[in-house]
């Protein structure tokens, strides 16, 4: 990671990941960024970290109460913007169960080539929906899909729960001005 001198820009987020909060982040990202990153970068940006604090939300292991006695997930998100990548880091609790989940299926996806993942894409559009997926299963193949990068992912153990660290990288052109 680069100095946070050479950030072009910086968010850093721990909480809880509502709906709400994704309608808000989504409302500041657009105001702070869409006047210097190119407009297909932007939307790219945009679906990527609305899939990660998705993820978070639905699965973290970690969860609170909202007012509306609704349980999202708690975790962290940051994202970092440089010269050249969008940086979107994810950080939540999960079980050791979904860790080896995780792992299989990051480790998979990572290993396809574009080819595959269209493919892989496809054939979920047409099947069933995964018993203990909240999506189509779908987001994390077009995540690596449409950046061309693979997800970094890491694990820390924390007492009986596992602290999943998630990156995903994006390549951009910032413009000038």
């Amino acid at each position: 990671m680069a100095e946070l001198s050479t950030y072009k820009y910086f968010y850093e987020y721990e909480g809880v990941f509502s709906h709400q909060y994704l309608l808000d982040i989504n409302e500041k990202f657009e105001k702070d960024l869409i006047s210097f990153v190119e407009h297909k970068v932007f939307k790219l940006f945009f679906f990527c970290v609305n899939e990660m604090i998705q993820n978070v939300g639905f699965y973290s292991a970690e969860k609170r109460l909202m007012e509306d006695s609704k349980e999202f997930g708690y975790g962290s998100i940051k994202v970092i913007l440089t010269e050249n990548t969008f940086e979107i880091l994810t950080t939540n609790l999960i079980s050791e169960e979904q860790q080896d989940k995780i792992t299989e299926k990051i480790n998979k996806l990572n290993s396809l080539n574009a080819d595959e993942l269209k493919g892989l894409y496809k054939e979920k559009l047409r099947s069933d929906q995964e018993f203990d997926s909240k999506g189509g299963g779908i987001g994390f193949i077009e995540i690596i899909r449409k950046t061309k990068n693979p997800i970094a992912i890491n694990f820390e153990k924390t007492n009986n729960l596992i602290k999943l660290n998630m990156k995903v990288v994006i390549n951009v052109g910032v413009q000038n001005g």
